[in-house]
């Protein structure tokens, strides 16, 4: 590699360094170097480091979700199969059952992330649905709104029903519409339950 580059053996060693640090790649004494294969494990690691270390706050990452998955929306709309459509809907009649079932002790949210999951996928976009994948993976962790109380978990049914409409309507601006204002009420909800915490936290 020096010599196919024309670079010192220090030159060598220090850009193996700094794509260690960047976890690119995984070097073993007496093995030989290797590319890391990136994860969905690792990609969520990143984002909480860039949530602890960078300034990146929850409003943040509710803010780039609206805008990831409003573009998700519209391509999903224009290329999901009829097939994938009549799957998105079974998923959504069965969040429905076990939420009429057994309420928000079902852990809503997380199952209502599997929703955001299929719409991705049916985008045929890797990397939105890595982003979501990888959110969905890592909800817990990233601090992620819970919902509490039935009114809220009964809206984001209705959004789900509404974007079912436009999704079979191939209405594909309608459905960006009602995904950005879908993930805007969690951020709403979110910032709710941070300013409660805070008042709590003065007393």
């Amino acid at each position: 590699l020096k010599e196919k580059l024309g670079v010192s053996r220090w030159t060598i060693r220090e850009a193996y360094r700094i794509l260690r640090q960047k976890g690119l790649v995984e070097i073993k004494h007496g093995g030989g170097t290797f590319v890391t294969i990136i994860d969905n494990d690792l990609a969520g690691t990143t984002i909480n480091t860039l949530i602890r270390q960078k300034g990146v706050s929850h409003e943040h990452l509710q803010e780039f979700r609206e805008t990831i998955e409003s573009r998700c929306a519209i391509f999903a709309v224009e290329r999901a199969t009829d097939e994938e459509i009549s799957g998105f809907k079974m998923i959504l009649a069965q969040l429905k059952e076990k939420f009429d079932k057994e309420g928000d002790d079902i852990g809503f949210y997380s199952l209502e992330l599997e929703l955001h999951a299929e719409l991705a996928r049916m985008s045929r976009n890797p990397l939105f649905e890595w982003f979501v994948d990888t959110f969905r993976r890592n909800a817990s962790e990233l601090g992620s709104i819970q919902l509490s109380g039935s009114s809220n978990a009964n809206e984001a049914l209705l959004d789900w029903d509404d974007f079912i409409c436009a999704l079979e309507k191939r209405e594909g601006v309608k459905a960006s519409i009602i995904m950005t204002n879908h993930i805007f009420k969690y951020r709403r909800i979110l910032n709710e339950l941070e300013q409660a915490k805070n008042r709590k936290g003065k007393f």
